[in-house]
């Protein structure tokens, strides 16, 4: 045999007697009955000294986190939530108060000659867009789109939503004003 080929038969060797210094069976579930070949078994229970330990760490790891998760519970609130509540805690006031304040703000500038022009294109863009953007963000809430931004575009949709549904009723309620007898619309 040359050098090389020793060189070989001790790098291969070598390699066995690595690998055969972990237990294959050490950190799975499944106990090593008697498996593991040159492991120990110190406390004749049948199963590797290695597996013991590891587990041992995990079940305690385990029990602890149980507990952890036991004690940090928050205790439920007696109280009732009711609607109102509802309301506040996710903003739905908020996403009514502004575009009506801005139907409000629009009707005083309509009397103005300039903002009387460009109105109805403004309240008609305003609807497209806000229906479009609700569209946009409802589709990538069912779809899953964009994961980690779902709380965004959940607030979106809901802004959106109250905006279009808010200019579509102010829409329909000027259309229909004009509908009734000896009433002047321009």
């Amino acid at each position: 045999m040359t050098a090389k080929g020793i060189f070989l038969f001790l790098f291969f060797l070598n390699f066995s007697y690595a690998f055969s210094a972990d237990c294959p069976r050490a950190k799975e579930k499944e106990k090593c009955l008697g498996e593991c070949g040159s492991f120990t078994d110190k406390n004749s229970n049948k199963t590797c000294d290695d597996w013991d330990k590891a587990h041992k760490i995990v079940r305690q790891i385990d029990k602890n986190d149980k507990k952890e998760i036991a004690s940090a519970e928050m205790p439920k609130s007696k109280k009732k939530e009711t609607l109102s509540d509802k309301l506040l805690k996710y903003g739905f006031y908020w996403y009514f108060l502004i575009p009506s304040f801005a139907v409000l703000i629009s009707e005083k500038l309509k009397r103005k000659e300039f903002y009387r022009i460009i109105h109805k294109d403004l309240w008609n863009n305003i609807l497209f867009f806000s229906f479009f953007i609700c569209a946009l963000s409802g589709f990538s809430l069912y779809f899953l789109l964009l994961g980690d931004w779902k709380n965004m575009f959940f607030k979106i949709h809901l802004f959106s939503s109250a905006v279009c549904f808010i200019s579509s009723f102010y829409h329909f309620a000027e259309r229909i004003s004009c509908m009734f007898p000896f009433k002047k619309c321009r």
